[in-house]
């Protein structure tokens, strides 16, 4: 039964969390394959009932929302090394050889792998007591007992252009459909830098700040509408950054902050809130 679970984690590739027991639910983020996911409470349905699961209330380590119960599986045995994906998306083989799947992995995915080869596929374990296969090309690996390391803007950047013309989706951390929060997130986690999920938080929670002359490559800046922080950008360069927009464009793109660039959204520009830079080696000023 799902409340025997000594550490469940998401079971599917990509997992919807709703803010409400109901699949009409607004989608409040998404979770990856592997993360764990603290189970508050339970609901009882008519599909439970019935013999099928019901949803469960959990905690990731950034949001509370919830999830049908049968999206979750107990964490795989620890190995060795862990395995975190760096492609965009990738397969996960059923082999060392062969083209057959089992599923597929997410940017930033995380999952424990039993031996290090340095090319071909590397094994590893998944929830729920499965094995798979990825290609080592798309991973980096380091030890169980390691950190993940911090590998600069230039890897966040590297990960954002691989996302452009991804579809927005409220909600979204996939290549499958991302919104603003989601983007930004993302990209400083694959670079090995862990900040907030939504917007505002980001704002409030990213201690180093940066002032509009002084922006450069890898800062985050922030929109504001009616006072309120509604929408983040990745700063490509000084003047231009990459962002997943709403409609009309619906879309990750690249815009520019300073008149006469190619790309220029002034209105964007006039709802200009502020910077922070989450690469703190590169960080000026703090907030106190």
């Amino acid at each position: 039964m799902p409340l025997s679970f000594v550490a469940p984690v998401i079971a599917l590739p990509v997992a919807n969390i709703y803010r409400h027991p109901d699949p009409a639910a607004e989608v409040v983020t998404q979770a990856l394959l592997n993360v764990p996911a603290a189970i508050i409470e339970t609901v009882e349905t008519a599909e439970m009932e019935q013999g099928r699961a019901g949803w469960a209330h959990i905690r990731l380590s950034d949001y509370e929302g919830w999830l049908p119960l049968g999206e979750l599986a107990e964490a795989a045995p620890a190995q060795e090394w862990l395995a975190t994906i760096l492609a965009p998306r990738t397969p996960i083989y059923a082999s060392a050889e062969g083209e057959e799947t089992v599923g597929r992995a997410y940017a930033t995915t995380v999952l424990p792998a039993t031996t290090r080869p340095a090319t071909g596929r590397v094994p590893v374990r998944l929830p729920g007591g499965g094995e798979g296969w990825l290609n080592a090309a798309d991973i980096a690996l380091r030890g169980a007992s390691e950190p993940a390391p911090e590998r600069g803007p230039e890897a966040a950047l590297a990960l954002a252009r691989q996302l452009l013309r991804t579809p927005y989706l409220w909600g979204g951390c996939t290549v499958e459909g991302i919104d603003c929060s989601g983007l930004t997130q993302l990209c400083c986690r694959a670079a090995g830098v862990i900040i907030p999920r939504d917007a505002d938080q980001q704002y409030e929670g990213i201690r180093y700040i940066v002032e509009r002359g002084d922006l450069q490559a890898g800062d985050l800046i922030y929109f504001a509408r009616d006072g309120a922080i509604t929408h983040t950008a990745l700063m490509l360069d000084a003047r231009r950054y990459i962002h997943a927009k709403g409609g009309p464009e619906n879309m990750v793109m690249v815009n520019a902050l300073v008149p006469g660039e190619t790309g220029y959204n002034e209105t964007l520009a006039g709802r200009y809130a502020g910077a922070r830079r989450p690469f703190v080696r590169r960080a000026r000023r703090m907030l106190v």
